[in-house]
């Protein structure tokens, strides 16, 4: 659970193209944190709790989604949003 900002950890073996979604529990991208290369290595990125537009988002459960490009792995990680 997280207050007023949350900090989602990856690591990467090799420079990918990533891209890295928050959804709600009802399955609507809330935002997208990051689209595009990012290098090799350990890498922390803040959601602060807003959408796309700026606007905070209501009390509960999320789903940061880490894809990469070229490969077939996925990641999910539930986040709760308590205000």
């Amino acid at each position: 659970p997280f207050n007023a900002s949350t900090g989602i950890a990856y690591r990467l073996d090799k420079d990918e193209n990533i891209l890295l979604e928050i959804y709600s529990a009802n399955g609507q991208k809330v935002r997208t944190l990051f689209e595009g290369l990012a290098s090799a290595g350990f890498h922390s990125i803040e959601w602060n709790g807003t959408d796309e537009r700026g606007t905070a988002v209501a009390s509960g459960v999320y789903f940061c989604h880490l894809s990469i490009n070229q490969s077939p792995f996925f990641s999910s990680r539930k986040v709760i949003l308590i205000k």
